[in-house]
């Protein structure tokens, strides 16, 4: 929790800013054309755009009921389970084609690229995925 003395007209311009700035910035995610996923590194979905439900077929109510493990087919698995070691120790990782399940069961070919979103002390606690459906 942040606390700011808002009689200082300083600090309510910077938190207007800051507001407005996130505003912005959520309707970008919100509205992207690829699938914007977040994902804490047990798996966990935190977060899922609108792009996310229409390639994969889960409404976000639904994705966020998942772990992000049901969405990687088998022969994925390993090549996922080392890329997030790598991101839990913020290394650099490439832009990758990688395979995607959906609600239906078939396997897409996705387009992925990934960052890491760090806490206030500078850890990692989740990843950002970006995916766009290859042809």
């Amino acid at each position: 929790m942040v606390f700011i003395d808002i009689d200082n007209p300083k600090n309510i311009e910077q938190l207007r800013k800051a507001l407005h700035y996130e505003q912005h910035l959520a309707a970008v995610v919100r509205d992207s054309n690829d699938s914007v996923t977040v994902q804490d590194f047990a798996g966990h979905i935190l977060a899922w755009n609108r792009r996310a439900s229409e390639m994969y077929g889960y409404s976000e109510e639904e994705a966020l009921q998942l772990n992000a493990s049901q969405l990687i087919p088998d022969e994925a698995r390993e090549d996922m389970r080392i890329l997030s070691e790598r991101l839990k120790h913020v290394e650099n990782t490439l832009p990758c084609e990688t395979l995607r399940r959906i609600k239906d069961g078939h396997l897409i070919r996705v387009w992925m690229t990934t960052s890491v979103l760090l806490d206030e002390t500078g850890n990692p606690f989740a990843i950002v995925i970006t995916e766009r459906e290859t042809k």
